[in-house]
Order: structure tokens, then C-alpha cells, then sequence
């Protein structure tokens, strides 16, 4: 693992109170003793009518990159209204000396929606942007939200190696309110034993519905940090309604499978078996017993249609792989079950536009397929997301592999593209035998 050297961390805090009203309060800095200066963080004229927004920027410090300079602005952003806001979006400068901007970037908090109080993380990169100083954060837009806060129980937080030098950090976080929830956000913040933030994580994978007193895994990714780093979580959800009965349905439970390094990846199929279109996101956990080992999910690339089954493969599993070549692990310990998230078994009105698939050629490397071909729209329209599935049954219809790729953000009328695909192989899979099943499709362009 790699870890950050904290000695060149320059850390900048600044405990500031900003408000959208014309009279805004004086800002009270207050500026560690190792940073170089202090950042003064305001925000500014809301076009929207009021109420005005107050907020505190905190912790707000500078992160140097691998690469001289690279940086990341990290930071805490907390809602001092008495109401809730969301959709807010940031504008972050990078300054250097005499607070010379050197860049800027507009983001948004890792949290979607912020209740009264509430406090949110939030990360900004600047690559090659210079010798940097110090950074400065305002709000520029924002809107009213209704609802309050939902308390989530988040524990468990165990951080996992990965292969590429990343950290996973799994947990678990339960439902403790009196209705079923659906998360919109959560992230895990990783501080120094000082306190000071030195990353912020992908969001997470893993179920977002939970009924009322369910739990559930969940895995976020971390660019590599010091193990003596002080993990934090940081969610927001709403109330759902019961989704009831799923139309998506699993036909045979997902089959755990290894490749010829012992590495899982699990086989299954979603079926649609209500009467409109249908999106899936599938999430598949991994276990050793009663212990987690590995969280992989999946959203399939277009709606299913009434009937339709649709292969797939889970492969990616983070941390799993160091996990499992490091210890002495049996393979077949393991298990695997699948659900379907009902939070984003939705209908769909969106129908996919076809698009011509053409296989040039296959090449195996180790326990990797590499099929390579064409994407052709022979339509009068351009297709959004351009998007190639494969799926390798054997002789007798079992699932061997699929896997799939967006290949472009777009794909104009009478166009064509080329793809490489790669697909995960089991081992002692024999190709020769095999049946492949290409499929190319897009969306209409918004």
C-alpha cells in the first residue's frame, strides 16, 4: 500500500461563516499552526429568491499529488440554515502566492441534500496547476429541500488493499428510523490522527433500499492513505415507499465461479417478468461463512423488456483479489448471493436503438478474452452511449462469461466505431466449444 507522506501535507483550516444575505457575518479564521495561511470562504448572491443559505466551510486543505503540481482540495461544508437545502454546487479556486488564482472548478458535495445542521464532504482536483498556496470555496447555487434528517447507523468500517495501491473500506449501515429508506449518498472521509482530510472516497457500492431495521454491506474506494488514518462516514437518505413484489427476478441463483489464478467472479441472469420495461442493478456479495469478503455490483447498460433475460458477470469485487492471494483462503469456502436493488428497479420508457455488431477477431491472454469488432448506426438518428454486450454460453446453455462497454459518448447516423471488450474467463474454459452472442444498442439522444 502506498501511503502519503504527512510531512508535506500543507493543511489550511478555515472555520468561516458565509451567508447568501447582502449583510453577511465577519468571518473568524482560525488557522493551524503549520499552515501557511488562512482561507476566507463566502458565498455568494443566490439568483433564486429567498430564503438565503448560511453556511461554515471547515477543514478545507490542500493535498499534494503524486505528480508536482497536482492537487486536491478537501473540505467540510455545513448547513447552518434553519432549513434543508440541496442540488447546492460549489465553486473551488486553487490560489497561489498573494492568492493569485490558478484555477477553479465548479463540484458538488458528496452529499446530495443537507439537512439543518448537516455536514458534508467535498473533494476538488487540480492537475498540473502549479505551486498552490492556499483555496478558496463558495456556494453558487442551491435550492430549498423539505424533509428532515434520517438517522443511518453506519459501522463496521474495515479498509482492504487493493491490487493498485487503493484502499476499500467496507461497512455495513443499517435503517434505524421508522420507515423504509432509499440512500442517496455515502461516503467514507479519511483524516490524519490529526484530523487534518487527506482523501475522500468513491461513493458507495452495494443496496440502497432498506426496509425499516434492515442492514446492509456496502464497500467505498480510497486512493491510497496511511493506515493510521481516522475513517469518518457521511450519508444522506429519504423515505421510499414499499416497492412490493420485484417483476426483475433472478431465474437460478448466481453461481460463484474462479479463474485459473483462484480469483471469484460470479455468473447469473436477471429476467423481467412484469409487463413493461424494466432497469437492474444488480449487487452481489461475497462471503466466507458469515464474513464479508467482497461487494460487486452491476447496473445493466439498458432497460429489459417484458420477458427478456439478460446474462451478466460480476467480476469486480474490491479488495477481494489481494484478500484471497494473501491468505490461505479455500475457494470453495466461498459463497455468493445476489439481490436486485429495488431502489433502481424501475420502469423504463426509454426503448434501446440496435445498433450493426461485428466481431473481427477473439485472442485469449491468461484468464482474460479479448474480443475486438465494430459498432455500426445505420439509423438516421445519433445513439447516446453506444454500448456492445457480449455473452459466451457453452454447447449446453450454461453461462461461461458476459460482460459489456459503453464505447463512445455518442454515435452519429451511418457511423461506425471499434471496440475491445474484455471479458473475465473461469478456468479450464474451453473456447472452442462455446457460443457467442453479440449485441450492440444504444439510447436516444436527450
Amino acid at each position: 500500500m502506498n501511503r502519503i507522506s504527512l510531512h508535506i501535507l500543507i493543511s489550511i483550516l478555515a472555520g468561516l461563516t458565509a451567508c447568501v444575505a447582502p449583510a453577511a457575518l465577519p468571518a473568524e479564521p482560525t488557522p493551524r499552526a503549520t499552515a501557511p495561511g488562512s482561507v476566507t470562504s463566502t458565498s455568494t448572491p443566490q439568483l433564486a429568491p429567498t430564503p438565503a443559505i448560511e453556511v461554515d466551510f471547515s477543514e478545507l486543505t490542500l493535498v499534494p499529488g503524486r505528480l508536482a503540481g497536482d492537487w486536491t482540495v478537501i473540505g467540510m461544508l455545513t448547513n447552518r440554515s434553519a432549513f434543508a437545502a440541496q442540488g447546492i454546487t460549489l465553486d473551488v479556486t486553487l490560489q497561489g502566492s498573494r492568492a493569485a488564482p490558478l484555477a477553479h472548478q465548479l463540484i458538488s458535495p458528496a452529499l446530495d441534500t443537507l439537512a439543518p445542521g448537516a455536514a458534508s464532504p467535498f473533494s476538488a482536483r487540480f492537475p498540473a496547476a502549479g505551486s498552490a498556496e492556499a483555496a478558496l470555496a463558495e456556494v453558487v447555487s442551491y435550492q430549498p429541500a423539505s424533509g428532515a434528517a434520517i438517522p443511518l447507523k453506519i459501522d463496521s468500517l474495515a479498509p482492504q488493499p487493493m491490487q493498485d495501491g487503493r484502499i476499500a473500506v467496507y461497512g455495513r449501515v443499517s435503517n434505524s428510523g421508522a420507515k423504509a429508506i432509499v440512500i442517496q449518498d455515502l461516503v467514507i472521509l479519511a483524516r490524519t490522527p490529526a484530523g487534518d482530510p487527506v482523501a475522500l472516497s468513491s461513493p458507495a457500492s452495494g443496496i440502497s433500499f432498506l426496509g425499516v431495521s434492515e442492514s446492509a454491506g456496502f464497500v467505498c474506494i480510497l486512493d491510497s492513505v496511511d493506515p493510521a488514518s481516522v475513517l469518518s462516514a457521511y450519508s444522506d437518505a429519504k423515505v421510499a415507499s414499499d416497492p412490493g413484489e420485484l417483476a426483475l427476478a433472478f431465474p437460478e441463483p448466481p453461481k460463484i465461479a474462479f479463474d485459473e489464478q483462484g480469483v471469484p467472479l460470479v455468473l447469473g441472469a436477471v429476467r423481467n417478468d412484469g409487463g413493461v420495461s424494466m432497469l437492474a442493478d444488480v449487487v452481489v456479495t461475497i462471503t466466507l461463512r458469515d464474513e464479508t469478503l467482497g461487494i460487486g455490483e452491476l447496473e445493466l447498460p439498458w432497460p429489459l423488456a417484458p420477458g427478456e433475460t439478460q446474462p451478466f458477470a460480476v467480476v469486480d469485487f474490491p479488495g477481494l483479489e489481494t484478500r484471497v492471494s494473501r491468505s490461505a483462503v479455500d475457494p470453495l469456502s466461498l459463497s455468493a448471493e445476489g439481490r436486485i436493488d429495488p431502489a433502481l428497479a424501475v420502469p423504463s420508457s426509454v426503448t434501446p436503438i440496435a445498433l450493426e455488431a461485428a466481431l473481427t477477431s477473439q485472442e485469449t491472454i491468461g484468464a482474460r478474452l479479448y474480443l475486438k469488432g465494430s459498432l455500426t448506426n445505420s439509423g438516421p438518428d445519433p445513439v447516446a452511449r453506444p454500448s456492445i454486450m457480449a455473452v459466451v454460453n457453452s454447447t449446453d446453455g450454461d453461462i461461461l462469461t458476459a460482460g459489456f462497454m459503453t464505447a463512445a459518448d455518442e454515435l452519429g447516423p451511418g457511423a461506425s466505431l471499434s471496440f475491445v471488450l474484455t471479458l473475465r474467463l473461469p478456468d479450464r474454459v474451453n473456447l472452442a466449444m462455446a457460443e457467442f452472442d453479440v449485441r450492440g444498442a444504444g439510447m436516444p439522444v436527450e
